[in-house]
């Protein structure tokens, strides 16, 4: 006869470590942030959306008003403003700039409303609340390592 024996000792020692590492989840938390950071900085690098779609040009006008060719930077004050905030079970990633729901939803803008703006998503969210799923299996791929690094 074929036997498997687990000692439930060695399980419940597990099992009380990792309960006790998720009762401070900020390390988990600060990773997720990173991730969700590094994506939207991406966005700039690369001039493309999280969701795969090159941003539209600039217009000759903009152009004309800027030195380089680089997609919504100007200054580089956007790109470089995203922040971090932790609280409870909670991450936030974003930005202080006013300006940057135009960038990422598109519509109009400038006196009158007269210049439309093309969305150029930099942030991987849509307005529906909907993220990437190529980050959704990389959020979860992060919580998986971490689970599994605690338990080593």
């Amino acid at each position: 006869m074929a036997e498997i024996i687990i000692s439930i000792e060695k399980l419940k020692g597990r099992l009380e470590k990792l309960s006790k590492v998720l009762a401070n989840k900020k390390p988990l938390l600060r990773r997720i942030a990173n991730t969700l950071q590094n994506v939207t900085e991406e966005s700039f690098d690369k001039q493309t959306s999280p969701f795969g779609r090159r941003w539209k040009p600039n217009s000759p006008k903009t152009l004309a008003g800027k030195r380089g060719n680089k997609i919504l930077i100007k200054s580089g004050h956007l790109s470089q403003s995203f922040t971090q905030k932790i609280t409870g079970n909670s991450v936030r990633v974003g930005t202080n700039k006013t300006y940057a729901a135009i960038h990422q939803f598109g519509g109009k803008a400038g006196r009158g409303k007269k210049v439309n703006i093309p969305a150029r998503p930099f942030m991987p969210i849509k307005s529906n609340g909907e993220i990437p799923k190529d980050l959704e299996d990389k959020l979860e791929k992060e919580v998986v390592d971490y689970l599994k690094d605690v338990l080593r």
